[in-house]
């Protein structure tokens, strides 16, 4: 879950992925370019959806 303060522009796939570019960046550590380029990757197929829910973006694998 990302809070919705952090996420600056929600109506834009670019906005809502840094948030969790981010987080994964740090986790892995690998260069947030990287990851933001293979995350938009996974947005753009439609193999990752974002759901806004209640005050929280929740990122998950599409199902199916």
């Amino acid at each position: 879950k990302i809070p919705a303060a952090e996420v600056l522009r929600p109506s834009e796939a670019e906005g809502l992925l840094r948030p969790l570019a981010q987080r994964i960046a740090s986790a892995v550590a690998m260069p947030l370019s990287f990851v933001e380029s293979k995350l938009g990757k996974l947005s753009d197929r439609g193999l990752i959806i974002c759901q806004k829910i209640k005050d929280f973006y929740c990122w998950q694998w599409k199902e199916g």
